[in-house]
């Protein structure tokens, strides 16, 4: 069961150029490696630009471009590049200003918190490790072989999932970068994002981000108010724009359009009422009369008031298409929700404990 009022809250921080300031240490790594094979270097700024997107495709940046699509040249130079950086990987790299603090008051507040970064698995742990030992983490998740880098969200997915797994509530996360690639994480994964423009891109990149920061105090602060409870209630006119953004999203735009009604109800969040038509012989030949009832009685977030929506149109698609289920919520509407839940990182569910309204902030 899920109780709307008491959701667990994750913060998702990319590590290089958001918790930790690591470039004097990867460009001298980059550099001893490229010195070492006979290839120019670069100066440390430059490499601000070059990092993001895992160490191979560091190491081919920092390479002539010649040679950037040469692998077994940058099968080379990585292999150096690792023995620098192994060796130094923490001599000049430290935590931008604020940062343990904030995770310390965060954390006081009951915060999760995550690492997703496309920093190889193993100097990544090595990394949050040494400089926030004293932090708990859900998850430190790095560029791991076989598994997508960022901006797949299958990262962040798995973070979210870890959560939920640990503290078995649902999870309310926000992902914290610097980049272009971190805010298109979030949008894939479908979770809101806070730019830091104290990393190694700037605000040119950061465009997309829910809100921009200039230091840890006001990322605590935004963090606070994006992870903040405000419930909504109910529209007719949002059910009808949410029912018609999923019939294309999750059922190929073949559901008819159908009446939306609200209701006062204490006994359920939503449901699907019909009439059975049936021949001569009592045979039932279809359902119609088709209606979608939302509750408005109970305090709900509009993330969560969206996975009740789509609940209620899996009913209604099995209905429509005259799909014989083992029970209302059997083998074929488990799938189709297990299946939506996946793919686009939302939390139907079977069942709710349902949290009756108070006095709230309301959107």
């Amino acid at each position: 069961m899920i109780n709307f009022a008491t959701m667990k809250k994750l913060v998702i921080f990319d590590l290089d150029g958001t918790l930790l300031n690591t470039v004097e240490d990867l460009g001298n790594a980059v550099n001893g490696a490229l010195s070492a094979n006979g290839y120019p270097t670069h100066g440390l700024p430059e490499y601000k630009k070059m990092v993001g997107n895992g160490v191979r495709n560091l190491v081919s940046r920092a390479l002539p471009q010649a040679l950037s699509n040469d692998n077994n040249i940058i099968d080379r130079v990585l292999e150096d590049f690792f023995k620098f950086y192994r060796a130094n990987i923490s001599t000049y790299t430290t935590p931008y200003p604020g940062i343990s603090e904030m995770l310390e008051r965060l954390g006081q507040r009951g915060y999760l918190f995550a690492v997703a970064s496309n920093k190889f698995q193993e100097g990544t742990e090595s990394l949050v490790r040494h400089f926030f030992s004293e932090v708990s983490f859900v998850s430190i998740l790095g560029n791991r072989p076989g598994r997508p880098l960022k901006p797949s969200p299958e990262i962040v997915n798995s973070a979210i999932a870890n959560a939920r797994k640990l503290t078995g509530e649902d999870i309310k996360a926000v992902m914290v970068g610097d980049s272009a690639i971190d805010m298109a994480t979030a949008a894939a994964a479908s979770i809101p994002a806070i730019g830091v423009s104290w990393g190694f891109r700037g605000r040119e990149e950061l465009s997309s981000a829910g809100c921009i920061v200039d230091d840890a105090l006001s990322l605590t602060k935004a963090i606070e108010d994006l992870t903040a409870t405000v419930y909504m209630t109910p529209s007719i006119a949002f059910v009808l724009d949410k029912m018609a953004e999923f019939n294309k999203q999750y059922f190929s735009g073949t559901l008819p359009e159908i009446p939306v009604k609200l209701s006062k109800a204490k006994s359920y969040l939503g449901k699907v009422t019909y009439q059975a038509k049936r021949n001569i012989f009592g045979k039932i030949v279809r359902y119609e009369g088709f209606k979608i009832w939302i509750s408005t009685a109970f305090n709900l977030e509009e993330r969560e008031l969206e996975d009740v929506i789509i609940h209620e149109m899996i009913h209604y698609y099995i209905l429509f298409n005259k799909m014989r289920d083992t029970s209302p919520h059997g083998k074929i509407f488990r799938k189709m929700m297990n299946d939506i839940n996946e793919s686009s990182n939302r939390n139907i569910r079977i069942r709710y404990k349902l949290t009756p309204c108070i006095p709230s902030k309301v959107k």
